[in-house]
């Protein structure tokens, strides 16, 4: 086999659920046409499958071949070049669930973004593993928090905002900061009830949200502050939230 089609079947181990031909591109650092040729060759020797229809064309690796080629991309510079290369593909594609301008219509077609759920799982591990760069992984969190709002999953996108807050303390008071406070507030509320801490990220949510001037987040946070004071019978602050 060419030494090519080796390098591109090492890149694309690092996809747990198959992948597109544009993930295959970034992932590599080939172009598209280069990877392509690649991928169209790594399907002939039954390397490679196709899956999904012609509008949605989707490949992934046999297990056995995938795990084969993990283990010679290995844990080493190749693979953490490799894995920032995702982080900056799965940024951009959860773009949509970032912005509100864009974010209903991504809730409307969750498909393409449902079947990525484990790549981006396994991305957001690495990224804050301790080989990781925890500092890429928290932009990728926080691009990615409604993601698994639209998917029901409060709970896990306050897992990934716990993680990834502690890599913001250069850039306190950001917008990924509000953003990964609000998740981990709203996933406290339903994992942990009404506790103090909870109550404080929220509200430090909120301090942002007014810094910013944004009028997104000030509506979330102040709903969820409503939430935890009616649920807490603090009655004259839920007044207050209220009326906000």
């Amino acid at each position: 086999m060419p030494e090519g089609e080796r390098f591109l079947l090492r890149q694309l181990a690092v996809f747990p659920s198959g992948f597109t031909l544009e993930a295959a591109t970034a992932a590599s650092g080939q172009q598209e046409g280069e990877a392509a040729s690649g991928l169209s060759n790594l399907v002939s020797k039954s390397l490679v499958t196709f899956e999904g229809t012609g509008a949605a064309p989707r490949w992934r690796l046999l297990e056995t071949v995938r795990v084969y080629s993990l283990e010679k991309l290995g844990t080493g510079a190749d693979y953490h070049v490799t894995m920032r290369r995702c982080v900056a593909f799965f940024a951009s594609f959860f773009q949509p669930f970032s912005n509100e301008s864009s974010l209903h219509a991504a809730i409307e077609h969750l498909g393409p973004f449902r079947r990525e759920i484990d790549n981006l799982r396994a991305t957001l591990n690495w990224a804050f593993s301790p080989g990781g760069d925890g500092t890429l992984g928290a932009k990728l969190a926080a691009v990615a928090s409604d993601f698994w709002i639209a998917l029901g999953l409060v709970s896990e996108s306050g897992e990934w905002a716990q993680k990834a807050l502690p890599y913001l303390e250069r850039t306190e008071g950001s917008r990924s900061e509000m953003v990964l406070q609000c998740a981990l507030g709203f996933a406290l509320i339903y994992t942990e009830g009404m506790s103090e801490r909870g109550k404080d990220v929220l509200i430090r949510a909120l301090s942002i949200a007014r810094a910013l001037d944004d009028r997104d987040y000030l509506q979330r946070v102040t709903c969820a502050l409503w939430l935890f004071c009616a649920r807490s019978m603090e009655l004259d602050d839920a007044l207050f939230y209220a009326r906000e």
